[in-house]
């Protein structure tokens, strides 16, 4: 089992981005200025107050355009063929944020994929032929003009785009 199609929106981030009139974005000063009375230091307690503090800070335009733009996904329940290689990220890595952002992971190339990623060829040198899996999705973008074939290096920037924005990050500021 896999968690990583989870979405994730810090509300230390959403505090911060609201400019909520307090010093610091922490849980327990949340809490506070939520007015939030539930035990702390608890995981289910720490799980049930971070929801009621996400609900005040979701009620108004701002955050509730903050909430549609995180979960606007870049693939919306398109079936995606990772291929090749990728600088920087494994082919593993990019089928996990296909899932992420709200793809269908394909292993086989045929009719029925929308979006083809292509990463480069094993054998990447610079005059090198396309491999028969990159003339087979050219074949299939042609004949059924449907599949969209991406560069894997244009992807790699796209992903890395989103998983830079606010809401994507955690770490040690949200606890502070």
């Amino acid at each position: 089992m896999t968690f990583s199609d989870n979405r994730l929106i810090d509300t230390f981030q959403l505090a911060k981005v609201k400019k909520l009139p307090t010093e610091k974005f922490s849980l327990p000063i949340l809490k506070k200025y939520f007015d939030v009375h539930n035990r702390s230091h608890n995981s289910l307690n720490d799980c049930k107050t971070t929801a009621v503090v996400y609900q005040h800070l979701a009620t108004d335009d701002l955050a509730s355009e903050l909430v549609k733009k995180h979960h606007k996904s870049i693939f919306e329940h398109q079936k995606v063929t990772v291929y090749g290689t990728f600088e920087g990220k494994s082919n593993s890595d990019m089928q996990q944020l296909v899932i992420k952002y709200g793809g269908q992971v394909m292993c086989k190339l045929d009719q029925e994929v929308d979006v083809f990623i292509d990463g480069e060829s094993l054998n990447n040198s610079a005059d090198a032929e396309l491999s028969a899996e990159e003339k087979k999705a050219y074949r299939i973008s042609k004949k059924y003009n449907h599949l969209k074939i991406i560069n894997g290096e244009e992807m790699i920037k796209k992903l890395g785009k989103m998983e830079s924005e606010p809401w994507q990050q955690v770490g040690n500021e949200a606890t502070g």
